[in-house]
């Protein structure tokens, strides 16, 4: 049996180096994080982030990001459930 894979729905362009993107998504709160990732990471053409779901509430998600962000010191943010994508 395969496992799932989680992405989250994000703002995705180009990084500093070859193969990393710079990714900007927002909190259930409303607050901007941003981060760099690998392509493996990423999927541009969906606008999409890889990602880890620790936690599920009724409409929100407790999920671990795969690299650190540069506003928040944790890499476990809620993300709305509408912001989640299965694949």
């Amino acid at each position: 049996m395969q496992d799932k894979t989680y992405w989250l729905k994000c703002e995705i362009n180009d990084g500093m180096l070859p193969g990393e993107y710079a990714i900007a998504t927002k909190t259930i709160e409303g607050k901007f994080i941003s981060l760099f990732a690998p392509k493996d990471f990423v999927d541009k053409e969906e606008r999409l982030l890889k990602i880890n779901i620790l936690n599920i509430f009724t409409d929100r998600l407790l999920i671990y990001l795969p690299f650190s962000p540069f506003e928040i010191p944790s890499r476990s943010i809620m993300v709305s459930l509408k912001d989640i994508i299965e694949k």
